[in-house]
């Protein structure tokens, strides 16, 4: 029986957010890529094999410069993948503009083979396909990262369809609880502080 949804928004609420939420993503994406990378290999209990175990070096660009939040959390993901995949899956990471090509062009150096995996601000095609602009996030400020993770989780099949018309799979949000901030020249803290101000 399928949960009243803010029921479930609450029990994600409840749990260390940060912690269960980029570990349970890094474990997903790295059971999917395991899975896919030995995906169709058997072996016979007790065969010698004497082929090397095949590894794979994955480039992943990020729309993050070196020394934010979000790159280091790209960096802990691909240094999660290593270890889960005991070496056998190595990403280099990537910060915005290194690969010689613009974050705006992330999706479609994904697609032609520049990298294998990218961290994109879906909301750079939204002109594009409008429904991109729910996976960059709801309008407005949130009071919580789970209000984002939710509204992600609510449309997740047609950002997976969006994506697929732009040639790339759609693997998840990575929704790590950073907040962007806000700035102003002086200080809002109610509606009629803009007045005579715009």
């Amino acid at each position: 029986m399928m949960k009243n949804p803010l029921e479930v928004l609450n029990m994600w609420q409840k749990l260390d957010f940060r912690k269960s939420f980029v570990l349970g993503m890094i474990a997903l994406v790295v059971l999917s890529f395991v899975a896919g990378c030995i995906g169709g290999e058997t072996q016979t209990p007790g065969a010698q094999t004497s082929a090397p175990a095949e590894t794979y070096e994955l480039k992943m660009a990020t729309f993050y410069l070196a020394g934010d939040p979000g790159f280091e959390i790209a960096q802990h993901f691909a240094d999660e993948v290593e270890k889960m995949s005991n070496g056998r899956i190595k990403i280099e990471v990537y910060q915005a503009g290194e690969l010689g090509f613009p974050v705006t062009e992330i999706v479609d150096s994904t697609a032609n083979g520049v990298v294998d995996i990218a961290i994109f601000y879906s909301s750079y095609l939204a002109s594009q396909d409008p429904v991109l602009a729910l996976a960059g996030g709801k309008p407005g400020p949130i009071s919580n990262p789970y209000e984002l993770f939710y509204q992600v989780k609510t449309v997740e099949d047609l950002i997976q369809k969006s994506f697929e018309k732009f040639g790339v799979v759609y693997i998840g949000p990575m929704i790590y609880g950073e907040p962007e901030i806000l700035v102003s020249r002086v200080p809002i803290n109610r509606l009629s502080d803009l007045n005579g101000k715009i």
